[in-house]
């Protein structure tokens, strides 16, 4: 463990000043992109964390007008531009690793890869389980919403390979010399396989019924009944099943995919985080396709959350879901717990309200935050609707240094 460093308490590291998700959500005009960086780094803002939004990411939802098109070599001199950049600056860059959310998909570019890489299902038709597949859309148009679980198969490890060749290995090709320096993390947004729904449907992959028995030594085939109906109803055999095939796809959710990613970026010396989505409410574990939050957690170097829809807030009962992130770095012994926080909290959040939420997160672990959104574009239709939105938009904005020094000279002392 490292000594308390007065000099570091009063000027923090880059990577402990919050990091701003930057929706890339109109042309990427490379003098605006600058223009913004610097305004960040003006107000204490000396970590960025872009979001890539191409025109094909829920377009009834935003209606983005990214160009050059995602994961493009126009798209990559961008990227190079904002980090040499951020380099020079001092400030650190977050590698997210989609185009729009949740992670696993490379904005649909994946199946046009690998279509054998959709997800699967076993389907409960007419009273037998038959084997199937997620929808295939004619285009992400077509899909909107419905792709917000993947519709890839984050259960087979083909998936977080391709994935991984399809858009970490572009962005080191674009700017891997950054790698362990100014770009520190890695970020990865709600990955999730197929959720269980008794009566339904359960989540399957290649390979699954013969791995199942070798660890439970019988068929899960045989046993699938167990979630033909609701839970009042199962029987002691129809428990155990349950139980073995959830712990059998929370360990391979993290196996193939969770595991994969983070190897590959200590590889480069990047630390993997994110979060999960849902995983504020127990029920998350099985109703959001993420399985054992604890043991998915324990996928990612610096485990996250996400606080949105004012999920923590003053004068409420609070929910203790922070624990579960920093609980995971503690056994790993890692500085870095992350949330990404204030999404869809609206425009009336006040700075008082803003820093005893972060606050609570911070005395119960978290040592990183993301804070959401500063737009790229709120012109017309582009004021995006998951406010509150910073950056000169906002009348606050001229005041958020004074947050922004606050957190990291909180996050330097708490990670000790």
């Amino acid at each position: 463990m490292p000594a308390f460093s007065a000099r570091r308490f009063k000027s923090p590291d880059s990577h402990w000043w919050p990091a701003y998700f930057w929706l890339w959500n109109d042309s990427l005009d490379p003098e605006v992109l600058i223009e913004q960086l610097h305004d960040m780094f003006l107000h204490d803002a000396r970590s960025v964390c872009p979001v890539p939004m191409p025109p094909e990411f829920e377009p009834e939802n935003f209606n983005n007008q990214m160009d050059p098109p995602y994961l493009s070599e126009g798209f990559f001199q961008r990227v190079r531009l904002v980090v040499e950049e951020a380099a020079r600056l001092g400030m650190s860059y977050w590698l997210y690793d989609e185009g729009g959310w949740p992670s696993g998909n490379a904005c649909g570019r994946l199946l046009h890869l690998r279509p054998d890489l959709v997800a699967k299902v076993m389907r409960l038709e007419n009273g037998a389980w038959v084997p199937g597949e997620v929808p295939r859309f004619a285009s992400l148009e077509e899909a909107g919403t419905r792709l917000r679980h993947p519709d890839t198969d984050l259960l087979d490890p083909e998936t977080a390979l391709t994935f991984m060749e399809t858009t970490y290995a572009a962005y080191e090709s674009a700017v891997g010399e950054h790698f362990a320096r100014t770009i520190m993390f890695a970020f990865t947004d709600e990955p999730a396989f197929r959720p269980v729904k008794p009566g339904e449907e359960v989540p399957w992959t290649r390979g699954l019924e013969e791995d199942f028995r070798r660890s439970f030594g019988y068929s899960i085939l045989d046993r699938l009944n167990a979630f033909s109906h609701s839970s009042s109803r199962l029987s002691s055999r129809d428990k155990e099943a349950r139980i073995d095939f959830f712990d059998w796809v929370s360990r391979r959710f993290r196996a193939s995919f969770l595991d994969t990613l983070r190897d590959w970026c200590r590889r480069r010396g990047l630390v993997l985080t994110g979060h999960l989505g849902g995983e504020h409410e127990a029920l998350g574990a099985l109703e959001h396709g993420f399985g054992n939050v604890l043991l998915a957690l324990g996928g990612m170097d610096a485990p996250g959350i996400d606080v949105i829809s004012r999920q923590i807030f003053p004068g409420k009962e609070n929910p203790e879901f922070v624990k579960y992130a920093s609980s995971i770095a503690h056994q790993k012994g890692s500085p870095y717990v992350v949330s990404e926080s204030f999404a869809l909290y609206g425009n009336g959040l006040t700075p008082q309200q803003m820093k005893w939420i972060v606050d609570f997160q911070y005395v119960r672990g978290i040592t990183l935050l993301v804070i959401s959104s500063y737009p790229l574009s709120t012109r017309d239709h582009f004021m995006p609707g998951i406010r509150p939105i910073f950056g000169p938009v906002n009348p606050l904005w001229r005041y958020m240094p004074l947050l922004h020094r606050y957190i990291a000279r909180l996050g330097y002392a708490l990670s000790l």
